[in-house]
Formats: structure tokens, C-alpha cells, sequence
């Protein structure tokens, strides 16, 4: 699949570049997040960056299994093939609901052990 950037995500694959650090992507459903996510992914692999993903979409997880938190490290080009295969993942934080109202704080605690364990691991999470 071609991937046609909005303008506006070269900005901020250059911050992330020059930054690293930690991008949140929110929106509503079927509002490109994952597409998003997937160009920085490739583009800033090709930069030599390594980048790390946490899907924390409990109800709809692209990485990861419903009612779960979930982690990957990419580095290579090659690791992009498997972003959206449902079970293949380097950590995983058991949430136990799909809807997250119901685990507020247990999204909140699970989301930020694999942000703080990605950061260890990777240039941009």
C-alpha cells in the first residue's frame, strides 16, 4: 500500500529527528493514526532511527491482542512487514477490558511502563 503524506506529517517527522523522544497519536476511528504512524515508522528508519510503538488501542490494537497493551521495537525496513499482524510483539501489558473507560488507571500505569521501557530501547516511541 502507497502511502499519500499530508503535508503537515513532514514537520513532524523533522522534530522527531532532530528531537526523539515520545509522539502521541490520537484521533477517532478510521482517522489515519495507523497510516501516520507507519510513514514515520518507514521514514525515520531510513534515517538509521530506531523507533519504538506502543499500541495502547485496547479495543482495535494493530500489534498487539484486544485488551492489551503492546510493544515493538523496529530498526530495519524489513520490521514494518509485520506492524500489522495481530500477535506480533516484543512486550505485552494485559489490560483485561477492551473498553478503556472501564481501566483508566490501569491504561494509564501499563501505557507508561512500555513507554519507559521503549525509550531504553529506541531513539523515537
Amino acid at each position: 500500500m502507497d502511502i499519500n503524506p499530508e503535508p503537515e506529517w513532514e514537520g513532524v517527522i523533522e522534530k522527531l529527528k532532530l528531537q526523539k523522544g515520545v509522539a502521541f497519536l490520537i484521533g477517532a476511528t478510521d482517522s489515519g493514526k495507523s497510516t501516520l504512524a507507519k510513514y514515520i515508522l518507514k521514514r525515520l528508519i531510513r534515517e538509521d532511527i530506531i523507533v519504538s510503538v506502543v499500541d495502547s488501542d485496547i479495543g482495535q490494537s494493530t500489534l498487539g491482542l484486544p485488551g492489551t497493551i503492546t510493544m515493538n521495537v523496529f530498526s530495519e525496513e524489513e520490521d514494518i512487514k509485520d506492524y500489522s499482524v495481530s500477535g506480533r510483539f516484543e512486550k505485552m501489558f494485559f489490560v483485561g477490558s477492551t473498553n478503556p473507560a472501564k481501566k483508566i488507571n490501569i491504561m494509564v500505569d501499563g501505557s507508561k511502563k512500555m513507554v519507559e521501557l521503549c525509550r531504553k530501547k529506541s531513539d523515537v516511541v
